[in-house]
C-alpha cells in the first residue's frame, strides 16, 4: 500500500445523523420513533410509522424513519473469530499448539446485516431519493449502509451518482428539515474524500478500481483537484501501473509544486519503473517541502536507492 493524501473531513456521517429530529409535529414523531427503537419496541414503532404515513403523506422524515427501522431490523449481533478484531472489546485466543508461529486470533462482537432486510431498506431509501433528490442525508444514509455491508461497487456507484447529480446545481444540498448545508462544494468534497479513505483503509488493493471511479467523477468537474489527482494516481499504484500513475501526479505537481505527498508518490513511481535519477530528484523535493516525518522517510528512500546502484 502507498501513502494517500488525507485532509480534514467535514461532517462524519452515520445512520445516527439520519435520526436528527424535524420541526413541529414531525419532531415529536421522530423523537417518539427514536425512543421506541432505543427500547427495542418494534411493534409500537411499526404502529407509529403506519399512522405517521397516514397523517403526513410524503413526509421525507417518514422515509428516514422507515429506512432506519429497516436497517435496524437487519442488524444481528454475532460473535466472530478472526485476526482483525473490531472495536476495543475483544479477547485473544491462546493457541493450543505453541510450537509453531501462527497469526493471532481474536474473539469479538460483530454485526451481520441480513440481506433481505437490507434490500428492503435500499428500496425504501431509493424511493426517498427519487422524491427528494437534493436531500444529501438520504444519499449519504444509503452510502453508509452500502459501506457497512461491504457492497463496495454499489458504494462507489452511489457516490459517483451523487457527484454527478450535485454538479447540476453546484452542490447546494439540503439536509434534515430541508435546511441548506453550509460549506457548499468544499464540504461536499471533504465527505467524498472520507469515503475514498474508507475504501483505502480496507487494505484491499483491488478496491483501487472503485477509488479511481470516484476520483474520475470529481475530476470531470474539477480537473485540477489535487486530492483526486492523487486519488486517481493511487488507484493506478494499487494495480502496480506506475507509469500511468505518473500522469495525474505530474499534473498535481503543476497545480502545487510544494505538495510533499505528491512529490513523494512521484518519486515512488519513478523508483518502481527503475528511473532512479528522477526518483532521487523527487525525494529531494519532498525533503525540501515535507514535514519532519516526510523528510526522514525521503532520506531513507534515497539511501535505499543509492544502495541499489
Amino acid at each position: 500500500m502507498h501513502k494517500l493524501s488525507t485532509y480534514s473531513f467535514g461532517i462524519v456521517f452515520s445512520l445516527l445523523l439520519l435520526l436528527l429530529p424535524s420541526w413541529a409535529s414531525a419532531q415529536s414523531r421522530t423523537q417518539q420513533f427514536n425512543q421506541l427503537l432505543d427500547k427495542n419496541d418494534t411493534a409500537r414503532a411499526q404502529v407509529l410509522l403506519t399512522q405517521w404515513k397516514k397523517d403526513v403523506p410524503g413526509d421525507p422524515e417518514w422515509y428516514v424513519a422507515r429506512y432506519n427501522f429497516l436497517v435496524w431490523s437487519s442488524m444481528k449481533s454475532i460473535v466472530t473469530i478472526g485476526s482483525n478484531p473490531k472495536g476495543n472489546n475483544y479477547m485473544e485466543i491462546t493457541p493450543t499448539d505453541t510450537s509453531v508461529d501462527a497469526t493471532p486470533q481474536f474473539m469479538y462482537a460483530d454485526v451481520y446485516y441480513q440481506p433481505k432486510q437490507v434490500a428492503s431498506a435500499i428500496a425504501c431509501i431509493d424511493s426517498a431519493i427519487a422524491l427528494f433528490p437534493d436531500r444529501l442525508d438520504l444519499r449519504f444514509g444509503k452510502i453508509y449502509l452500502l459501506g457497512e455491508t461491504q457492497s463496495y461497487q454499489a458504494f462507489a456507484d452511489e457516490i459517483v451518482k451523487t457527484i454527478h447529480y450535485g454538479a447540476t446545481f453546484n452542490h447546494n444540498w439540503k439536509w434534515t428539515d430541508g435546511l441548506a448545508i453550509d460549506g457548499g462544494i468544499a464540504s461536499f468534497n471533504e465527505s467524498i474524500q472520507s469515503y475514498i479513505v474508507q475504501l483505502y483503509d480496507t487494505n484491499v488493493d483491488s478496491l483501487g478500481v472503485q477509488i479511481g471511479q470516484i476520483a474520475t467523477a470529481v475530476l470531470q468537474y474539477d480537473p485540477n483537484n489535487i486530492e483526486n489527482l492523487s486519488n486517481l494516481a493511487i488507484s493506478y499504484m494499487l494495480a502496480s501501473n506506475y507509469e500511468e500513475a505518473l500522469t495525474p501526479l505530474l499534473k498535481a505537481e503543476t497545480v502545487d509544486p510544494t505538495d510533499a505527498i505528491v512529490l513523494s508518490n512521484i518519486a515512488f513511481c519513478y523508483h518502481r519503473i527503475n528511473n532512479k535519477e528522477q526518483a532521487i530528484a523527487y525525494y529531494e523535493k519532498s525533503i525540501k517541502y515535507g514535514d519532519r516525518e516526510m523528510k526522514a522517510f525521503s532520506y531513507e528512500q534515497i539511501q535505499l536507492i543509492n544502495s541499489e546502484k
